[in-house]
């Protein structure tokens, strides 16, 4: 009896915790954004060269570069949800 009572003071007290997004999904959401941005501006979609999944940027043939970053929320302590939304920082280019 004693077993169940603690058993059940346990499964009683399991907090309900938000995962977060798992690889694959939040790749996909990371490659919409910046394909979004390409979109966005069609002169510069000819000139992709490389796109760096992991290092948020686009690299185009004439040395420019498009960087993205993560956008800064608040969450509250704890938290282990979904990472923040990726968002175009700025446009990098050499100087000539």
């Amino acid at each position: 009896m004693k077993k169940i009572i603690i058993i059940l003071i346990f499964l009683s007290s399991a907090q309900y915790v938000m995962a977060a997004l798992a690889p694959q999904y939040q790749n996909k959401r990371d490659m919409d954004v910046m394909v979004a941005y390409l979109k966005e501006h069609p002169k510069l979609d000819s000139s992709v060269k490389t796109i760096d999944l992991p290092g948020y940027t686009i690299f185009f043939n004439n040395g420019c570069k498009a960087v993205f970053g993560r956008k800064s929320t608040e969450k509250p302590f704890g938290w282990v949800g979904p990472a923040d939304p990726l968002e175009f920082k700025k446009l990098k280019c050499p100087a000539k």
